[in-house]
């Protein structure tokens, strides 16, 4: 995936400027381009990923202190995959 956006980046070098924000509003935009929906939370979710969710929610509620930010979780996928 990484290679992939080298090389769309180096064909439209404009988006390296492009903030977050503008970034996932491109994203959005392709995404509903290619799905013929709207925004990522429209698409709809299988029963089990939707049962997966729910759980993941209640246990949450349970004990919100074991949950992890969303930046520390992001930073050690990274670790992983660059590892």
């Amino acid at each position: 995936m990484g290679q992939l956006l080298l090389v769309i980046s180096d064909a439209i070098p404009e988006l390296k400027n492009l903030s977050p924000r503008e970034k996932l509003q491109l994203a959005s935009e392709l995404l509903e381009e290619v799905t013929g929906h709207g925004p990522a939370d429209e698409i709809a979710v299988n029963s089990e990923t939707q049962t997966l969710l729910a759980q993941s929610l209640e246990e949450y509620r349970r004990d919100p202190n074991q949950g992890v930010r969303w930046e520390i979780l992001r930073d050690r996928l990274k670790t992983r995959s660059a590892g």
